[in-house]
């Protein structure tokens, strides 16, 4: 808005800004903004440890979004029961039962396939 070059972390596509991330994932880099506006940088290979992080969490938003775009429930399961968090703090019979009390608590909003009662519509 100032033209003022600002150095700030953005999330956007990996395209080589990460080599250690697959193609395609959102990432979160340095970024220089200014009146041109948004220059992600590259920052080449990040530490295993925090790669390895990384890609429990892609995987989990991977199975997410298979799982909307094709309408099978058993994937919303799968990326909790990947999920990190989730699995450090649940059983995997708890995050079954979370998986159906949100299920029944959102059906308004999710589609049939999904255990709702709305008609999916993708663009």
């Amino acid at each position: 808005m100032t033209g003022a070059e600002r150095i700030v972390h953005v999330n956007v596509v990996n395209r080589g800004l990460i080599s250690n991330l697959p193609e395609g994932a959102i990432v979160e880099v340095p970024a220089t903004v200014d009146s041109s506006g948004i220059t992600p940088h590259v920052v080449g290979a990040i530490p295993t440890q925090g790669a390895a992080l990384n890609r429990s969490y892609l995987s989990v938003a991977e199975l997410t979004i298979e799982a909307a775009l094709t309408g099978n429930s058993d994937r919303v399961r799968q990326a909790l029961l990947a999920d990190p968090n989730a699995i450090s703090t649940l059983t995997p019979e708890q995050i079954w039962a979370l998986c159906d009390e949100m299920t029944e608590a959102h059906a308004a909003v999710l589609p049939v396939s999904l255990g709702g009662q709305t008609e999916l519509i993708l663009p």
